[in-house]
């Protein structure tokens, strides 16, 4: 029997994450671009089965140039919903062709911004036809993002109920499809994005499922063609067995749905795997500051929830591991917190680590996603540093937040 907990290894070896903390401090932010790139093999080799295929990658999930670059160059295609994504996307390389626009409230910048870039726009409600419009925008295949109501079923699960905001409900979907194909719009696409951290077989296939059922009649009731089903993502890295979900059985299941359709015709299918794609090429390290014993034995760390605050907001869950032990054994139980007096500052109770001491380096898994995009300065929390490890070697690709650059925005009275 191995002596090694296997799911504390890393992309990088012990000496090189201890390089890169002498290099650059803690806490930081460390991608692997070989992992990245192979999550998008992965990805793409799972739905090669469904014929015509594309991965299209949140912005908001990791807003770093470099990432979006590799993504860029590794065939991805990106989704961005502000003005300020759309010239990311573009800077990132990205043709106008690959990027999708799509917002809930576009404004003014936005607006502009969609003219200047020119991307594939996503319909997310009746009213972004006419304001598209006007400002002479519509692409084709045109997006409608689809809501399919207050229940939503997968097969061998109970019907679970959807408190979504965003996309049309089916008959004002149809009936904007209707208005774009009279401006002579003759290509649609169908989006469809629920829920996300979804942990059970079937769930895309599901949602790949409602949008069939409706393109016959869209298709109909327009006399144009629906080109692509984007199916979107949301499903979680690792089950509650922490086994990740077979990728390639979720893709089978949805070209099973498609082969049984009533659609007459060849179509694509996208994905917005964003989470599941790059959060394994990214880990967080952190200093230990100090022990306190109490009730429990309290780990105070060099980050805040400000650092990793999805764990605290919606209960996204991060393996953690200690640099340069990975052994099974004389581990002991740890409460880590974080450097701030907030009571919600923590970590997750009952973390079974080796022994610990001020000065170890601690290991969050998985935050290649959603990590720095969403850190904030609560606390005076500086956002980390990012880092690049491509080719063996470690290359800064996003700067340590300064106290003088939270400061700027300030007005002195």
């Amino acid at each position: 029997m191995s002596n090694l907990y296997e799911r504390d290894l890393t992309f990088a070896s012990d000496e090189m994450l201890y390089q890169a903390v002498e290099m650059y401090g803690t806490p930081l932010l460390v991608y692997s671009e070989e992992t990245l790139r192979s999550r998008v093999k992965k990805v793409k080799a799972a739905f090669s089965c469904c014929g015509a295929f594309q991965e299209f990658f949140p912005v908001k999930a990791c807003p770093n140039l470099e990432i979006l670059r590799i993504l860029v160059e590794s065939g991805c295609g990106l989704v961005c919903g502000s003005h300020v994504e759309l010239h990311l996307a573009q800077m990132a390389g990205a043709g106008n062709e690959n990027i999708l626009y799509l917002s809930a409230f576009p404004d003014e910048r936005d607006y502009a911004a969609v003219q200047c870039v020119k991307p594939r726009l996503v319909l997310d409600s009746p009213a972004h036809l006419s304001s598209y419009m006007e400002t002479d925008c519509l692409t084709e295949p045109l997006g409608l993002r689809f809501n399919p109501g207050a229940r939503f079923c997968v097969p061998g699960h109970l019907p679970f109920r959807i408190a979504s905001r965003f996309g049309m409900l089916k008959d004002e979907l149809l009936e904007t499809a209707e208005k774009a194909a009279k401006l002579g719009v003759r290509t649609f696409g169908l989006h469809l994005h629920l829920g996300s951290n979804i942990d059970f077989t079937g769930y895309l296939a599901a949602k790949a499922e409602e949008m069939f059922r409706l393109i016959p009649e869209l298709e109909r009731r327009t006399k144009g063609t629906v080109t692509y089903c984007d199916i979107g993502g949301g499903i979680s890295l690792h089950n509650r067995q922490g086994m990740e979900l077979n990728l390639a059985e979720e893709a089978n299941l949805v070209r099973e749905k498609l082969l049984v359709s009533d659609i007459g015709h060849k179509i694509a299918i996208h994905t917005q795997t964003g989470k599941y794609l790059a959060a394994p090429a990214g880990i967080l390290l952190t200093k230990v500051r100090g022990l306190k014993e109490a009730d429990r034995t309290y780990v105070g760390l060099d980050i805040s929830m400000a650092d990793v605050p999805r764990m605290v907001f919606c209960g996204a869950q991060h393996h953690v591991s200690k640099l340069g032990d990975a052994s099974i054994h004389n581990r002991k139980s740890y409460y880590l917190v974080g450097k701030t007096t907030d009571y919600a500052d923590h970590f997750g109770d009952r973390r079974i680590l080796p022994t610990l001491k001020a000065g170890d380096v601690l290991v969050f898994h998985n935050t290649g996603a959603y990590t720095r995009s969403v850190a904030f300065n609560y606390g005076g929390n500086l956002r980390c540093a990012e880092v690049l490890l491509s080719n063996n070697r470690l290359h800064l690709i996003g700067q340590r937040e300064t106290e003088q650059a939270l400061f700027q925005p300030f007005v002195k009275l």
